[in-house]
């Protein structure tokens, strides 16, 4: 592919995670706006396969959040990172400072989705089972090797990438000022 055939992907990327964001923030609302308004905790159990709908203690509630608010921002700054990054490396290059910071934000971000996905996948059902009867707790099956890793994976890889690509950016503007 061409270098300017491969920019024609970033919009319907950029405008289809734009809308995986929205609905996961709107999906969000709902469960925690149902769980805090309502008292109904049906779509909170649900997130860890129960079909359940027992009260929750605030304590629950709010830990609760906090676990789905660190994934829910992290995809929040993927997207942003993500559009910076198509925006100023299509008119820049990929040598400028801004698309290396813009890099350096999106490999962090990813890294903090891992681990609020982490926190969602090992602690959550251990949080929204915690009163009830043990027959009743949710199966916490963590797997350190799973496919959330990858994500995590990625996230020093989008680093290295920066440093790298910093590196370089370096030398450039050394080769620059000889000539």
């Amino acid at each position: 592919m061409k270098n300017i055939e491969i920019w024609r992907l970033s919009l319907p990327l950029r405008v289809l995670l734009g809308i995986f964001v929205v609905l996961d923030s709107i999906e969000f609302i709902k469960i925690f706006g149902s769980a805090l308004i309502f008292d109904d905790t049906t779509l909170l159990y649900g997130m860890i396969d129960l079909n359940i709908s027992k009260p929750l203690a605030l304590w629950q509630v709010l830990l609760s959040m906090l676990f789905l608010g660190i994934a829910l921002i992290a995809i929040w700054l993927v997207f942003l990172a993500v559009n910076q990054f198509f925006s100023i490396s299509r008119r820049n290059g990929f040598f400028v400072t801004g698309a290396i910071k813009t890099l350096r934000r999106m490999g962090f971000s990813l890294i903090l989705l891992w681990v609020g996905m982490a926190l969602m996948e090992t602690t959550l059902p251990w949080v929204l089972t915690y009163k009830i009867p043990p027959m009743e707790h949710a199966k916490i099956s963590w797997l350190p090797f799973d496919t959330d890793m990858i994500t995590l994976l990625i996230g020093f890889v989008l680093l290295l990438m920066a440093s790298a690509l910093n590196e370089g950016r370096t030398i450039d503007d050394e080769n620059k000022q000889i000539i």
